[in-house]
């Protein structure tokens, strides 16, 4: 079970994008779903570690986005979905910290741009029965309702 501590854990064993990502043991598992993560609940534990334990967990999380949009198709499959509820629970007020939508836009486009082949050449994510490029187009599109073009 993944909670607030479980953020504070993965923090402290350099392990934030392992959990941001369901890996080495942070899989999200219950017994109705299972997969690599859930990332409404993976934030909603980040939110709470942010007003429990410390609200520098807003930066670390920022800064870790930044990492993973640099990564590999994998990592920029997740950076995307996480960026797009962020935005979307900050639009609802649900939100206790925001991000730079004008930064993650930039960043975005362009690394969707430099590796737009391979993308759509990819499919690294777990029950999805499309390229990791295409599963970004759908997010992008969410994304335009947030005032985010990232393709």
């Amino acid at each position: 079970m993944i909670d607030y501590k479980t953020v504070e854990e993965a923090i402290r064993k350099n392990e934030f994008i392992d959990l941001l990502e369901g890996k080495n043991g942070y899989r999200y598992e219950d017994r109705l779903c299972s997969g690599p993560t859930d990332v409404g609940m993976v934030l909603y534990c980040i939110y709470k570690a942010y007003k429990e334990i410390d609200n520098h967990i807003a930066d670390i999380f920022i800064e870790t986005l930044k990492k993973m949009i640099s990564g590999t198709s994998h990592d920029l499959y997740y950076a995307t979905e996480y960026i797009l509820f962020q935005v979307s629970l900050e639009k609802e007020g649900e939100a206790p910290f925001s991000i730079d939508n004008d930064y993650f836009e930039k960043a975005l486009q362009e690394r969707i741009n430099i590796n737009k082949t391979k993308l759509f050449n990819e499919n690294s994510i777990e029950g999805l029965a499309y390229s990791d490029g295409e599963a970004i187009l759908m997010m992008a599109n969410k994304l335009k309702d947030f005032g985010l073009n990232i393709v």
